[in-house]
């Protein structure tokens, strides 16, 4: 799945964890195999200004609370499939050997489903990004259940999944 070039934005606050709020919008969309076209924006929640489209960019030396808020405008009756280690698998990799899109549940070596800051209802789900060790892309599949369907390829639904990217800039110590 192509990406759209990222924005960096410093986050306003140099605390430990730093959160981002992250929309996720589902559209109907014939020209999809799901029938939905997912798209998503970004910013850091403390921030002023407008979000960011694109890959979620996390600069070094802290770890980030991300915050998914999920709007199903589809007629598909989406939500997030929880648990939070169900509705979010994810890869990783490096720019050299980019991660490939999850095909089986998994954090990253990255990301925490329990614990303080995490939550997965219908529409949210709230992680911990720890951004540890060397600078890294994490390639994630965010996933939802609802209505049953059966696309164009003969592929059955649900399970709907969108696959953003996020990349790590590493360092940060919990």
């Amino acid at each position: 799945m192509p990406h759209e070039q990222s924005q960096t934005m410093e986050p306003q606050s140099q605390s430990n964890v730093v959160n981002v709020q992250i929309n996720v919008y589902a559209d109907d969309n014939s020209g999809e195999d799901s029938g939905v076209k997912f798209s998503h924006e970004w910013k850091f929640q403390d921030a002023p200004g407008q979000f960011n489209k694109g890959r979620v960019d996390l600069p070094a030396n802290d770890s980030y609370v991300l915050k998914f808020h999920f709007q199903d405008r589809s007629s598909r009756k989406l939500s997030f499939a929880c648990p939070g280690a169900n509705a979010m698998w994810v890869t990783s990799g490096t720019s050299s050997s980019p991660p490939q899109c999850p095909s089986a549940a998994g954090d990253g070596g990255q990301i925490q489903y329990s614990g303080s800051g995490t939550n997965c209802s219908q529409n949210l789900l709230s992680v911990v990004d720890s951004n540890s060790g060397p600078e890294c892309l994490l390639q994630y599949a965010l996933r939802f259940n609802g209505d049953p369907y059966t696309g164009p390829t003969g592929q059955q639904y649900p399970p709907y999944a969108y696959d953003p990217e996020i990349k790590n800039g590493g360092g940060a110590t919990m």
